[in-house]
C-alpha cells in the first residue's frame, strides 16, 4: 500500500463534452422555431436548419453542405449568429460557433463575411450576445 494519507485513490472522472445530447436536436432548437419559421432574413426553414446542424458536426467541407440547401452563405451565419442568442443549451451554443469557425476558416480570403452580424443585419431584433473571434 502506497502513502496516501488516507485519502482515496479514486479520481473524478471527467465529463465527455463531446458527446452528443440525448434530447434530439429539434427539441433543443425548439425556443428558436418561431424565429426561423416566421422570418424572412433566414435562408433555412426550421426543418432544413435541423437537418444542416445534424449533418454540419462532422462534415469537413462545410461550404459544400450549406450549398446542398442555399447559396446564401452569410444568411446561414446569421441564422447561427442570432440561435446562439436564443437558444440555452449550452451544446447548442457550442455547435453554432463551431459552424461558425468552419465557415469562417473556409471561406478566409475569399469571400467577405461577417461573423459578428450587428443587431440590424440579422433577423433577431433586441440581439445582445457577444460576436465569434
Amino acid at each position: 500500500m502506497g502513502n496516501n494519507n488516507g485519502k482515496s485513490n479514486l479520481k473524478k472522472q471527467r465529463v465527455n463534452e463531446s458527446t452528443e445530447s440525448l434530447t434530439p436536436l429539434e427539441d433543443l432548437l425548439e425556443p428558436a422555431k418561431d424565429l426561423i419559421e416566421n422570418s424572412v432574413a433566414y435562408p433555412l426553414n426550421f426543418d432544413q436548419t435541423v437537418a444542416f446542424m445534424n449533418s454540419a458536426s462532422g462534415e469537413s467541407d462545410v461550404l459544400a453542405l450549406i450549398h446542398k440547401h442555399t447559396e446564401d452563405i452569410q444568411g446561414v451565419i446569421n441564422l447561427l449568429y442570432d440561435l446562439y442568442g436564443v437558444v440555452d443549451h449550452k451544446g447548442i451554443k457550442n455547435k453554432c460557433r463551431k459552424i461558425q469557425r468552419k465557415i469562417k476558416k473556409a471561406t478566409e480570403g475569399t469571400l467577405n463575411l461577417r461573423l459578428d452580424v450587428p443587431t440590424e443585419l440579422s433577423g433577431l431584433a433586441g440581439s445582445s450576445h457577444n460576436p465569434v473571434n
